[in-house]
């Protein structure tokens, strides 16, 4: 008899490995047939079947915010990234086998990162400011799906796409439950040795692999 296998994704964690291998994506573009690709290779073993691909994101931010001290304004729903990830992320939803479930983008204001290439005498209002938002409600969202498909043996395996360790409670509850958890790294990637622990397999994927080669 089959092992049905439950991909969880999450896709800020993957599309910030995706990033640096965008130009070798066809069109130079990041689509859904990249997460397929991953949840393919999770698949990894004979007898195994793939049941579901589990993805977890945040619709980008829609606000407007003043740069600080120019008061510039930035209108971030008409930005090039927010406009990509509204059509990835309407490419997921309408993906067959997909689940798409979503938290909250929240603002938190502007930041700047100061290093030894910043002069201490350059004005506040001469650097370089960067945005700063938090995701909520996707870790706890992760946890909960994982723990309920092991609650109710829904699959026999759940692989887990994913470098925060906020959710080896639901790693742990589903081996508890006598459910296989396999745990995808990626080359260029060292793990967390909480999620190491807790896992029952390792799978390594070639992401610059799939990057050029993602499924139709």
């Amino acid at each position: 008899m089959a092992e049905s296998v439950a991909v969880v994704i999450d896709a800020a964690y993957l599309l910030k490995l995706l990033e640096p291998l965008r130009p070798r994506t066809p069109g130079g573009r990041i689509e859904v047939g990249h997460f397929r690709a991953v949840a393919e290779k999770a698949v990894e073993r004979p007898g195994e079947e793939l049941f579901r691909i589990y993805c977890y994101h945040c619709p980008p931010y829609g606000g407007t915010e003043a740069i600080p001290f120019t008061g510039t304004p930035v209108n971030f729903g008409a930005s090039p990234v927010a406009k990509f990830q509204t059509a990835l992320q309407t490419s997921i939803r309408l993906a067959p086998r997909f689940a798409f479930r979503t938290g909250q983008l929240r603002w938190r204001g502007w930041k700047c990162k100061f290093d030894d290439r910043v002069d201490p005498s350059t004005p506040a209002r001469d650097l370089k400011w960067q945005p700063d938002f938090e995701q909520k409600q996707v870790d706890i969202k992760i946890g909960l799906d994982i723990a309920w498909l092991a609650s109710k043996r829904i699959v026999d395996i759940i692989a887990i796409a994913s470098g925060d360790t906020d959710f080896v409670p639901a790693m742990k509850f589903a081996r508890r439950e006598g459910v296989k958890v396999r745990l995808l790294t990626f080359e260029g990637t060292q793990p967390h040795n909480n999620l190491v622990e807790h896992r029952d397999y390792v799978t390594q994927i070639d992401l610059a692999e799939i990057a050029a080669n993602p499924r139709a």
